[in-house]
């Protein structure tokens, strides 16, 4: 899936940084960590409201984050508005930038 959203020279910069030893262990090792170590924080659910007006563009096919989270997401929202770009993955913006512009467009005229 990546190829096909990102070039080779997109992804070389990666590989050559994951490429040095002991960097992917570490990479790993800080959600490892974030695991065994939760913060521990108070929720507030009113501080937590997003109170300024709220463009979330999604991608349909995004199998990291499903629908359900932009849903979830667009709950701590005032005055939240979702679009769903049907063609698109987790990398929405590199794969329908031109829909993406004018969504925000949009948004902010």
């Amino acid at each position: 899936m990546l190829r096909a959203v990102f070039s080779d020279s997109d992804l070389e910069p990666y590989q050559e940084s994951w490429s040095k030893a002991g960097s992917l262990t570490a990479m790993l090792n800080w959600y490892r960590a974030a695991l065994l170590y939760p913060p521990k924080l108070e929720f507030n659910a009113e501080a937590s409201r997003v109170k300024v007006p709220t463009l979330l563009i999604w991608g349909k096919q995004d199998s990291f984050t499903g629908e359900i989270m932009a849903s979830e997401s667009l709950a701590y929202c005032d005055n939240g508005q979702l679009e769903m770009i049907d063609t698109a993955t987790h990398w929405v913006q590199r794969e329908q930038p031109a829909q993406v512009n004018v969504l925000v467009s949009q948004f902010f005229a």
